[in-house]
């Protein structure tokens, strides 16, 4: 079996969701208007727990440098975790805005 498997059963079966992002690579290419909305997503529904600058705090991980994609993003955000609030009721285009933010800091 495959590393990446191994480690998504994992995650499926230990309830680890946030942080898995590395299994896949990182995407690199956002549209402007998309980052500079998602911005102001981030500042007011992400940055109280994961840091204005996205580098994490005592209450969540740090984002950047962890090798997401859009679709994990946006999948975390409107489902949550363990550890994470889900946000189902945030638009499509938002989520599209806060996850070309977030892989902007990549």
């Amino acid at each position: 079996m495959e590393t990446k498997r191994v480690w998504t059963v994992f995650a499926a079966l230990t309830g680890i969701g946030l942080g898995l992002g590395f299994l896949h690579e990182p995407e690199t290419i956002w549209v402007p208007s998309e980052v500079k909305a998602g911005k102001e997503i981030y500042e007011l529904f992400c940055a109280g727990c994961h840091g204005q600058e996205g580098y994490g705090t005592a209450q969540a991980v740090g984002l950047r440098n962890r090798g997401l994609t859009r679709e994990y993003i946006v999948n975390l955000v409107r489902t949550g975790n363990t550890v994470m609030p889900k946000f189902a009721n945030m638009s499509d285009s938002a989520l599209a805005n806060v996850s070309a933010y977030v892989l902007n800091m990549q």
